[in-house]
This record gives structure tokens, sequence and C-alpha cells, in this order.
């Protein structure tokens, strides 16, 4: 097995590397890290922490089991289920998201990250139940109270990136053919075409019209 050789400021599965510079235990290197939910500095074999992975957490300075056990007794609750997973998609390279959340500069605020009765108190007053999903409203913004909401997942498509980039915005098309631009709309899994325009501009106001008429939100970009 390649052995990767880690230095000061590395983040190994979600959690920051400070320091090395402190002894072995026995033949393991050591080093300081910086808790990625309370912020605290803690000492720990970079062998442990490598391995130490949960399918829904990175590893914490022993935080973690202090407020799940003592503090809320929602550890099995869905919303904590959710929190858990905010927190790997932003931290955790291992996570099969990360790439489009952590990989691309999202964050979950630190009031979030650091004490999940915080995000559980949002919850159940912005909307929370078990039939939605939560849901940034700038798709490009980080998971905080400004910037989130509970939605049908129908909304959270709508306002998903575009996986593919376009130069047109999104529900444009160009038709070199005929010299004009299509304007076209998903709702409920069904595509509406709203016309041929001559400019880009007049494409994407048709969009919003459309979505202002019929109270359609979480388009993204719009």
């Amino acid at each position: 097995m390649k052995y990767t050789y880690h230095k000061s400021g590395d983040i190994i599965n979600g959690v920051k590397l400070i320091s090395t510079d402190i002894p072995k235990k026995g033949k393991q290197r050591c080093g300081i890290f910086e808790c990625p939910y309370c912020g605290k500095h803690f000492i720990s074999t970079i062998v442990i922490i490598s391995r130490n992975v949960h399918r829904l957490r990175v590893p914490s300075c022993g935080c973690m089991k202090v407020i799940d056990k003592t503090t809320h007794n929602l550890s099995k609750h869905k919303i904590h289920t959710i929190w858990a997973n905010m927190i790997s998609r932003t931290t955790c390279a291992k996570h099969k998201c990360y790439k489009n959340y952590g990989g691309r500069g999202i964050k979950m605020c630190v009031e979030w990250r650091q004490d999940f009765k915080e995000f559980y108190d949002w919850a159940m007053a912005n909307g929370y139940n078990e039939k939605l999903t939560i849901d940034r409203k700038n798709s490009e913004g980080d998971y905080s109270p400004e910037n989130c909401r509970f939605t049908t997942r129908e909304v959270q498509n709508r306002n998903r990136r575009r996986s593919i980039p376009s130069k047109y915005p999104a529900g444009v098309v160009f038709s070199a053919k005929y010299n004009h631009y299509y304007s076209r709309i998903g709702v409920n899994s069904k595509v509406i075409h709203l016309g041929t325009f001559n400019t880009i501009e007049d494409a994407v106001q048709s969009r919003k019209d459309y979505a202002k008429k019929h109270n359609l939100i979480g388009f993204y970009n719009e």
C-alpha cells in the first residue's frame, strides 16, 4: 500500500491537521487536529483519522459522542441524519457527493456545524416535515439559515445546478437553422414550450413571467 506523507494544513477525511510536531505513539505518527464540529484541537494518530470514516460522519475530538448521548437524545431522528450528511458532503473527501459540495467550496455555517441543536431548532421553526428535503436557495451558496429552506423534491430539482455547463441560460436553446431562441420550462415532469424569441433576454424573460404567473419557485439562477 502506498503511504501518504501528511503535513500541517492537510485535510484528512474532513479534519484539518494543525501540526505534526509531537512525539510518535509507538511507530505511528501523531498530529494535532482541529475538530470539524466544535473547533477544538485534539491529538490523535494520523492513521486513526485516516481510517475512522463513518458513512454519515467525519471524525471528531469526541464531542459528538457527548452531543449524541447526553444533550438532545435525537441521534436517531431523521433531522440528525440530514445534519450529519450535510457535514460529510461539505468536509469528507471520501463522501460520494463531496465533489459537488465541499469540492466546490460549499460549506456549512459554523453555528450548525458545531451544534446540532441549533440546526434542529431552526428546522422545527422553518417548515420541516418528513416529506420535504433541505434545499439551498442559491445552489452556489453555503448551508446556512439565510440560504436554506425545506421544499418538495420537485422544487429542489428545479434549483439543481446543471451538471453540463451551457453558454445559454437554463431553459433556453438557440437554433442556428432558424436563427432564433427557444424557451421552455419543466413543470411536474412535463416540458412546456413557451415560444421562440429573437434575443436571449426575451427568452429568459418568458420563463420568469411564466414562473411568476404560476407561482413556481426554485428555478436555478432566476
